[in-house]
Order: C-alpha cells, then sequence, then structure tokens
C-alpha cells in the first residue's frame, strides 16, 4: 500500500548510499508529483514493471482501482513532469 504526503520543502534531506535503476527490486519509491504531493510506494517487482503499472493504470483511466491512479488522473492529468526516486532497498526474501 501506498501512500501521499504533502511536500515540505524545509524538511531534512536524505542521502541515498546504495546504486538503484529500473531493474532493481525489493524498493521503497516515491513519486513527486507536478503539484508537490508526495506518493511513497514498495515493490518486489522490478521497478520498471511497477512504475509501468501505475502510468498504464493512470492512461487508461483505471482510476477505481487504484488511489493513487486516481488522484494524478484527476488532479494532475498526465504521468510527465513528476519525478521518481528509490528511497531504499530491501534485501530480497530469506529462504
Amino acid at each position: 500500500m501506498g501512500a501521499f504526503f504533502p511536500l515540505d520543502t524545509n524538511s531534512r534531506k536524505f542521502g541515498i548510499k546504495n546504486l538503484f535503476n529500473c531493474q532493481s527490486k525489493f524498493v521503497v519509491y516515491l513519486i513527486i508529483c507536478t503539484c508537490k504531493l508526495i506518493y511513497i510506494g514498495n515493490t518486489i517487482c522490478l521497478l520498471a514493471k511497477r512504475i509501468g503499472e501505475h502510468w498504464s493504470n493512470i492512461r487508461r483511466k483505471k482510476v477505481g482501482e487504484k488511489r493513487e491512479s486516481a488522484y494524478f488522473y484527476e488532479n494532475c492529468n498526465s504521468v510527465h513532469g513528476g519525478i521518481l526516486r528509490i528511497l531504499s532497498s530491501h534485501l530480497e526474501k530469506r529462504r
């Protein structure tokens, strides 16, 4: 489950110590909308796949299924111009 937060431009900055890319799995990520609202989510799948699902839901107007898709569709009307950041990574599931 993801969550929305208002962007506080006076808040503390945190450094990212690991290298991530769109092929990363088990990550916590944030999307900063052009309206400055922040969505925080996580995924165990490839990040590229999860973000692709977000964008697809918005483009296809599947707003009833996902809260973040509804917000972006109704308030921003675009998936472009936002910022995506990976906040952390979890180790793959232990066996």
